[in-house]
């Protein structure tokens, strides 16, 4: 980590973590930590799927007065040069909304301060509002407040507040490869700062690349396809010729070009060509980042679930040689407290399957999905009882 956040201090100014960080990832509400404030309101904030890709909150439309708050948890903007909101939000009927406020409380909620009014025309928008003047308040809370007796929707999700002025690009693709048990997600295009930057907030770095083989999958997995060009977390930014990996790898294998890396211009940072072949190039050109992820933590790994094909399900960041026990729920995502702490199911809870870790900590599952099961949502969680472990829950949805 000390590696990882020099090279990011010499590179360019950095955010050091997200002050607040919300995917409203399994359909729970209010979700963990959040507060749903109604005044006399005849619709409140409910989960939704779909519109947002995948999971998100919803302020449906009204039939009588509504004044309903979605509040977030609080966090400190002490000791921080700048703070920024970012969010995805989808506004349905515009032309019948009264009000759709972004809010800040100074005060852990007791009162509240417009930031913004939203003024979104239907569709789905990005935004990005400056926080830079509560800077210090260390009791923030920020709401997203539906006023009005419309007919309007308002949904939001993908709640960030980060030093940067510029929002994380998108995850376009999830592989998880199960020879090495890491994850990998493909970013939108955006420069390597930004691309890096994200790969912290997914709890890991761009990818790192020790041997022939490995270049090869990154290759066909994401440069023959969707990007021709991938950040990769390699960079000399910290001293000039001596490349260092984000992960504080050594270096074991290299794969540049002729002539690569010419530090032409001030070239700090590794990008793979289309080829496999890598080249070095500046901070401001955009190109695909690849991310990988090897969960320290319990962490549960979803492939898509389609009506009669077989899924595919993976568990990291387990005790090795231990059972981990994979459990599901469709009604809904609790929370409920057990033995092992709070799970994200609803009763009746089934077991999926049990699985002994291997020596990595990782577990995984393949099964039929029924027909009957289309268009249903499952809630999963997977838990080891020896070492009183639960992953994060995850939520998907069945498709046809």
């Amino acid at each position: 980590m000390e590696i990882i956040l020099s090279l990011f201090l010499v590179a360019a100014p950095c955010p050091q973590s997200a002050a607040l960080h919300q995917e409203f990832a399994i359909g729970l509400m209010p979700p963990s930590g959040w507060e749903v404030q109604n005044q006399g309101s005849a619709a409140s904030w409910i989960p939704e799927f779909g519109i947002l890709d995948g999971w998100h909150l919803t302020h449906p439309s009204s039939a009588g007065p509504s004044d309903s708050r979605i509040i977030s948890p609080s966090f400190s903007l002490a000791g921080k040069t700048s703070a920024w909101l970012h969010f995805q939000q989808f506004v349905g009927n515009a032309a019948a909304r009264e009000e759709h406020r972004i809010e800040i409380s100074l005060d852990g909620g007791q009162s509240f301060a417009l930031v913004r009014r939203d003024d979104a025309q239907d569709g789905i928008s990005s935004l990005s509002l400056n926080l830079n003047p509560w800077l210090g308040y260390t009791n923030v809370r920020l709401a997203f407040r539906y006023r009005g007796e419309s007919g309007s929707i308002w949904s939001i999700d993908q709640v960030l507040v980060w030093d940067h002025e510029k929002p994380p690009p998108r995850v376009l693709q999830s592989v998880f490869r199960e020879t090495s048990g890491k994850l990998y997600r493909l970013l939108d295009q955006a420069e390597w700062i930004l691309a890096g930057q994200t790969a912290e907030l997914l709890g890991g770095t761009l990818a790192y690349v020790g041997s022939e083989e490995e270049n090869d999958w990154i290759r066909s997995t994401f440069s023959e396809n969707l990007a021709p060009r991938i950040w990769l977390g390699y960079t000399d930014a910290l001293r000039e010729g001596e490349w260092r990996w984000l992960n504080g790898r050594p270096t074991q294998f290299t794969n540049w070009v002729e002539d690569q890396p010419d530090d032409k211009g001030g070239q700090d940072f590794c990008r793979m060509n289309q080829n496999g072949k890598w080249a070095d190039t500046g901070t401001r050109q955009q190109h695909h980042g690849a991310v990988e992820i090897f969960p320290l933590h319990p962490t549960l790994f979803v492939s898509e679930f389609k009506a009669g094909t077989e899924a595919w399900i993976g568990a990291g960041g387990f005790h090795p040689s231990k059972t981990v026990i994979l459990a599901y729920s469709v009604n809904g995502p609790g929370p409920l407290d057990s033995s092992w702490g709070t799970v994200f199911l609803s009763p009746p809870i089934a077991p999926l399957g049990a699985m002994p870790a291997n020596a990595f900590g990782q577990a995984n599952w393949r099964f039929f999905i029924p027909m009957e099961w289309q268009d249903e949502f499952i809630w999963m969680q997977a838990l080891q009882a020896q070492s009183n472990s639960l992953s994060n829950p995850v939520a998907v949805r069945v498709s046809r």
